[in-house]
């Protein structure tokens, strides 16, 4: 009997261990693995941007359409995800995922500059989000509203990518992925107080926002050459 009670004992710890071998999390990387593997996205959109500039040469529009795609790519599968989780502040202005904090202007301008734009991280990043909308979305995409509903009904009828939202105190991103669903990213002052990816829809800082004005980067056509050139990109006045 005793050796029987040994062998269903030896069988339950062998089971114990399995399931805790199955659901141990994963361990993530180390804050120095993190910074690291950030700079090397960096690096590598850097070298594709030099491979877009020699397209363009040969096929200006198909350069541009493949820019478009890669930087929306980018956004939306490397530099917000890294941010995910960044503490927010009023005054924010980490430059690095996960380190310090990060202000919700700073957060729009650092994102943009990480992917390749040429602009004033800084600058940007203290203006209103009507300015920061004007100097990146295409000029006939930029649209007011004051009701959810005409937000929704807007992007409905826009083609999936990136845009930018201002709301009354707070600005972020919109990503619409090619499933038609809608994604307001940003660094929010409003629980969980960090860098968010929630849907759009059920955004509290959207919803309690009387002020919705958005602007899309994807018909912006000189913005994208912006970027394959390593141009400029000023501020709108």
């Amino acid at each position: 009997m005793k050796l029987y009670h040994q062998f269903i004992l030896v069988g339950l710890l062998a089971l114990i261990g399995l399931y805790l071998y199955w659901i141990e999390p994963e361990k993530g990387l180390s804050p120095a693995e993190k910074a690291t593997a950030y700079q090397e996205t960096l690096a590598q959109i850097d070298q594709k941007k030099r491979i877009f500039q020699k397209k363009y040469k040969e096929d200006r529009m198909l350069a541009i359409a493949e820019t478009r795609a890669f930087v929306t790519d980018q956004l939306s599968q490397k530099i917000f995800p890294a941010w995910y989780g960044t503490p927010w502040a009023f005054h924010g202005t980490s430059q690095q995922p996960g380190q310090g904090k990060i202000a919700c202007g700073y957060f729009v301008s650092g994102c943009l500059k990480d992917v390749g734009f040429k602009l004033p991280r800084a600058k940007m990043g203290q203006q209103a989000a009507s300015v920061i909308i004007k100097s990146m979305a295409a000029k006939s995409s930029i649209q007011t509203y004051t009701k959810m509903a005409d937000l929704q009904f807007y992007l409905k009828r826009a083609s999936p990518g990136i845009f930018i939202l201002g709301l009354d105190k707070h600005v972020g991103f919109i990503w619409k992925n090619e499933a038609e669903e809608c994604f307001f990213i940003h660094s929010s002052g409003m629980y969980p107080r960090q860098v968010v990816q929630e849907p759009l829809a059920k955004s509290k800082s959207v919803l309690k926002s009387k002020i919705k004005m958005v602007g899309a980067l994807g018909p912006n056509m000189a913005l994208w050459q912006k970027w394959m050139h390593n141009e400029r990109i000023k501020l709108a006045s």
